[in-house]
């Protein structure tokens, strides 16, 4: 099950896929009194402000609690992680910046401490 598939069972979805709030569909639910987020490792945590269990939340919508922890995150953010780094150096060899290359493709760029060999700072 995906969190948009979750997010079509609710009714009156606001904000973005990751973290957004619904009616409630185990009281009879007026305003969206339901928090649902999904946490880094793909897990779906669900919050009835008016008091409604998770569980019971999940058998009105014909689910399991098993399927809060099979639900993928796709649509939030990413994990990231190096996938290269890059040192510019001037003509003597003295590091000038350096530019990292993230996994999902990201690059961010760092200028070098002069006075601390090895030491890079956001630009």
């Amino acid at each position: 099950m995906d969190i948009r598939d979750l997010r079509a069972r609710l009714r009156n979805t606001h904000g973005p896929d990751h973290q957004f709030t619904a009616c409630c569909p185990g009281h009879d639910d007026k305003y969206a009194s339901l928090s649902v987020a999904v946490t880094d490792d793909g897990k779906i945590l669900l919050n009835c402000h008016a008091g409604c269990k998770a569980d019971v939340i999940v058998e009105v919508l014909g689910l399991t609690m098993s399927d809060l922890f099979a639900i993928s995150r796709e649509t939030g953010p990413k994990p990231r992680r190096v996938a290269a780094e890059y040192i510019y150096t001037d003509a003597g060899g003295t590091a000038l910046y350096k530019t990292v290359r993230y996994d999902p493709k990201d690059f961010r760029q760092f200028r070098a401490a002069p006075d601390n060999p090895g030491c890079y700072f956001a630009k």
